[in-house]
Parts: C-alpha cells; sequence; structure tokens
C-alpha cells in the first residue's frame, strides 16, 4: 500500500492538479480511509514548490493511507496549487522577455538602418545636444568624439564614440528636430527681382539656396514668414475687438505639405497660440500619394494648446467645366458648399505653382488622360497654374478644357483676395521636386501681370530669381 511510483516530469499537468483536488476531498472509511497523496520535491533539477527551479526531476505519486496520509494528501495539494500560480507568474515573466528581446531586435534593426551603432543608439538622445553645441562650435570631429566619450564614461557607460559617428548623429539630431538650417536671404537678388518687376522688395524673399534640399529650405523661410502673419492677424483682430481666430488656407502639394508641418512644430513652440481654423482649398489629386492631400496636413495641427476648427472640402478633384457652377452651389452636395460658403473668412492663403511644361506637375498629369485638352490648353497659351486654374502670359486662360478642378478661388477672385485688407497670399516657387527644373517661366506673369497678380508674399530659390532676371534682360 505504502510503494510510490516515480514519474519523470519536469512540470506539473493538469493532470496532476486534478489529482490533488482529488486528495483534497479525501477518500475511504475509519482510520483506514484511502486516498491519492502527492509528495512534491524530487531531487535533481525538479521544478521546487515554491517554483523557482525547474528541470527534469521527478514527484511522487502514490497512495496515502490512514489518517496521517489523507493529511499529507491536502497540504500536499495546497503545495501544489501555490506552486500552479507561481507557474502562472513565471510564464508570463518569460512572454514579457520574449517581448523584450523582439523589441531589442526592431531597435536594433531601425538605428542599423539609419547607419547609427545599436549599442549607442539608444543613449544618444541625452547626450545629442553636446554633440550639436560642440560641432557648430567648430570642435574637431575627433575632439568631439572624445570629449563625449569621457562624458560617458564619467557616468560610468563604457563606450567609445569614434569621429565617424559624430556626422551621423548630427543628422539624426537634425531629423528629431533638435536644430533647423535656415539659410540666409540673397538681399541683393531680392532687390534686383523687386526692381526689374517693379515691386516691393520686402513681398519679395530669395532663399540662397540650391541643390536636393531646396525645397525644404524654400519652404522653411516660408512657414517663418506665415507664422509671424499669423500673429499680426490675431493682433489685429484683437484690437479691433474681434475673436482672435486666424483661419488658414491649405493647398495641395508637397511644397505645402513641408510648409504646415514647419508651421505646426513653430506654433508648438510659442507660449500662446490663438485660436485657428484650417481650410482645404482643393481635395487631393494623387490616389497613390495622399500625403500631398491638404486634409492630411491637418494632423499636423492635432493636439495644439489652443482650438482648432477644420473645413475639409470634400469634392471629385475634377469636374465637367459645363455643370461646374452647378455642383458647387448645390446645397445637397454635403461637403462642398459649407467649404465654399467660408471661403472668405481667410485670412492666410497657402499655395504654390506649377508650369505648363512639367510633366510632373499634377493638372498635367491628370490632364494626360484626356489628351485633347491639353493640346486646346497650349493653343490658348498655357503657361502655368495656381490652384490648378491654368493660365497665359498675359491673364487667365480665356477658355476652359472640357473637365476642370474643384478649388475654392478662381483667379480673378484670388487677386480680389490679395487686395483686400488684412489678408494674405503666401505663394512657394521653388523648383519641381522631381526633375529640379524651376518654375520661372510660369512665375513671370504672376509678378508682372497685374490680372495675375495672385499673392501678396512670394518666396522662391535663387537659381529661381537667377532665371527672372534673365528673362527681363
Amino acid at each position: 500500500m505504502g510503494n510510490l511510483a516515480r514519474r519523470g516530469s519536469g512540470t506539473e499537468t493538469a493532470g496532476t492538479r486534478e489529482d490533488m483536488q482529488t486528495a483534497d476531498k479525501g477518500t475511504g472509511g475509519g482510520t483506514g480511509g484511502e486516498g491519492k497523496g502527492i509528495e512534491a520535491g524530487g531531487g535533481g533539477n525538479g521544478r521546487r514548490a515554491d517554483g523557482n527551479k525547474e528541470g527534469t526531476g521527478a514527484a511522487h505519486v502514490g497512495d496515502g493511507i490512514g489518517s496521517e496520509g489523507t493529511g499529507s494528501c491536502r497540504e500536499e495539494a495546497g503545495n501544489g496549487n501555490s506552486s500552479g500560480t507561481e507557474n502562472d507568474g513565471s510564464e508570463r515573466e518569460r512572454g514579457t522577455g520574449r517581448k523584450r528581446k523582439r523589441h531589442r531586435s526592431r531597435q536594433k534593426k531601425k538605428y542599423e538602418k539609419r547607419g547609427l551603432h545599436p549599442p549607442l543608439a539608444p543613449m544618444y538622445g541625452r547626450y545629442l545636444v553636446e554633440i550639436c553645441r560642440q560641432f557648430l562650435a567648430g570642435i574637431p570631429r575627433g575632439q568631439i568624439a572624445g570629449n563625449v566619450t569621457k562624458l560617458l564614461q564619467d557616468k560610468g557607460i563604457n563606450i567609445e564614440l569614434n569621429r565617424e559617428q559624430v556626422y551621423q548623429l548630427i543628422e539624426h539630431a537634425r531629423k528629431l528636430g533638435y536644430f533647423v538650417l535656415r539659410p540666409p536671404v540673397n538681399e541683393e537678388l531680392q532687390q534686383l527681382v523687386a526692381k526689374a518687376y517693379g515691386k516691393r522688395p520686402h513681398d519679395i524673399t530669395v532663399v540662397d539656396a540650391d541643390g536636393r534640399a531646396v525645397l525644404d529650405e524654400v519652404a522653411e523661410r516660408a512657414a517663418v514668414i506665415v507664422l509671424d502673419l499669423v500673429y499680426d492677424v490675431a493682433r489685429k483682430k484683437a484690437a479691433e475687438h474681434r475673436q482672435p481666430i486666424v483661419e488658414i488656407a491649405l493647398a495641395a502639394g508637397a511644397t505645402t505639405m513641408r510648409v504646415a508641418k514647419i508651421l505646426a512644430d513653430g506654433l508648438r513652440e510659442r507660449r500662446c497660440i490663438p485660436g485657428l481654423v484650417l481650410h482645404a482649398l482643393t481635395p487631393g489629386f494623387k490616389a497613390d500619394d495622399p500625403s500631398t492631400d491638404p486634409v492630411s496636413f491637418f494632423g499636423y495641427f492635432h493636439n495644439l494648446p489652443t482650438t482648432v476648427e477644420y473645413m475639409a472640402l470634400y469634392a471629385p478633384p475634377m469636374v465637367e467645366s459645363q455643370d461646374y457652377f452647378k455642383y458647387c452651389n448645390e446645397a445637397r452636395y454635403g461637403g462642398v458648399t459649407e467649404a465654399f460658403s467660408r471661403k472668405w473668412e481667410i485670412d492666410i492663403l497657402i499655395t504654390s505653382l506649377a508650369s505648363a511644361f512639367d510633366t510632373h506637375g499634377d493638372l498635367r498629369r491628370f490632364l494626360e488622360l484626356r489628351r485633347a485638352d491639353i493640346d486646346l490648353l497650349m493653343e490658348l497659351g498655357w503657361i502655368g497654374d495656381v490652384q490648378y486654374r491654368p493660365y497665359t502670359a498675359t491673364g487667365p486662360m480665356p477658355q476652359e478644357a472640357s473637365v476642370r478642378a474643384v478649388t475654392l478661388f478662381e483667379l480673378y477672385e484670388l487677386v480680389n483676395f490679395a487686395g483686400m485688407r488684412n489678408k494674405h497670399v503666401m505663394l512657394l516657387s521653388g523648383p519641381c521636386g522631381k526633375c529640379g527644373d524651376t518654375r520661372a517661366d510660369a512665375l513671370r506673369p504672376l509678378l508682372s501681370v497685374p490680372q495675375l497678380k495672385v499673392w501678396t508674399d512670394v518666396v522662391m530659390d535663387r537659381e529661381t530669381a537667377e532665371s527672372l532676371l534673365v528673362q527681363v534682360k
């Protein structure tokens, strides 16, 4: 009766727990009551009752006899239940460990993709400011690496930074927004362009930059100007005892997207932010790249510590020209009439332009599906478009194509808007983001023809300004 059988199991199973429950109840009568008992422990690497060790040890299972056996069964059953609970906790700990391991693996791949040394990358954030400060102070890379290495070692971190990683960390810091590259304004070109086209110099900004990042520099400078305009509009409204809410309209396109992002970041750095209303000037054009849709720019302004309202324009990018005004004015088209009814409440409008000869322009790409429309517009002298509204070298396009874009403002309305008191139109004229060609041919009529004066402020790059001067000569 007292013989015990050994089972070579290192972990308790559901069956073992059931045995323990049966043992807890107990069976038999008198002093000869019989029940199943379990004796935890065993030797070697077996799992102990406290759940701290596991392995291939044995648990002794047999028949307990008499009152003492029954009592033993109950005691061991209780230990078994405790061990099971602790086993569950151990499983959870192992699961957490696996998640941490996967997270570290993902982090390693992310930093390796950026060219950063994985062991160093997580701690760079603490020392990026110091690295940037020394770099901008003109300290050689090797010395910066030595200084930061010593700083790390003083903190008990035994890692050595090499001179090649300094540039990687500087670029990493720029992407994180630790500093902003802002090229200077070329005041000489600014004066020359203003004089050549009879404009006020402070209305024209020439960014002294070229190369692959020129669009970012144009957007950066434009965002700085718009940020000043936001507070200027808010102050004037407050002085007139009006609610200081600034309404900003955003056009579609990659350049405007850059401006919106930088503007939102600039607002976050201010202590006091006026209320905002954001308008979409047009629907999106690119089904394969919705990030250039004006509605997608609204996300940059989420969580600003101020009141932000939105007015989207839910419409197809193109409609039949003969039905356009009916489409925009009929109240049954929800999401369209509301946007049109509030367009004159806009204070600041941000847009760009495109050249008719640039095959990467949105309007040109869309009309490629209707080649007859491109031929018609070219015959009429199409040279560029603003808000997808084409124009010639002498004024707005005299005739419509078979289809046209849905946009809040016609060209003549933009001219009127730009001429109104306390209204601002920021026009961006950087090179094409695909081929790098300037849009000087499309910008020239906007500077020289009164019927196309659709802007109050224009920002351009150096190459565009130089091309404008060549065309004048």
